[in-house]
């Protein structure tokens, strides 16, 4: 059960990290490549296996989901 608690501590860490980085640069992560997210403004920031799907709405950033990059999580989102 450690080694997948250690894991998990790792992948958020991980996960964290990244989504702090939009505090200083909220453009980084690409216009969703889905045409359906695209039009809705949502960007996506790659972390490992995950996906978070943002938006940034004047001078904040709204993480709406974290998603495992292998699902169909674009077909979820709609």
């Amino acid at each position: 059960m450690l080694v997948g608690s250690r894991s998990a501590e790792e992948i958020t860490d991980r996960l964290l990290d990244t989504i702090s980085l939009l505090a200083e640069q909220p453009y980084m992560g690409a216009l969703h490549p889905d045409a359906f997210l695209a039009q809705h403004q949502y960007r996506k920031l790659i972390c490992g296996n995950y996906v978070c799907i943002y938006k940034v709405i004047g001078q904040t950033v709204y993480v709406y989901r974290i998603v495992d990059g292998r699902t169909d999580y674009p077909k979820l989102l709609r």
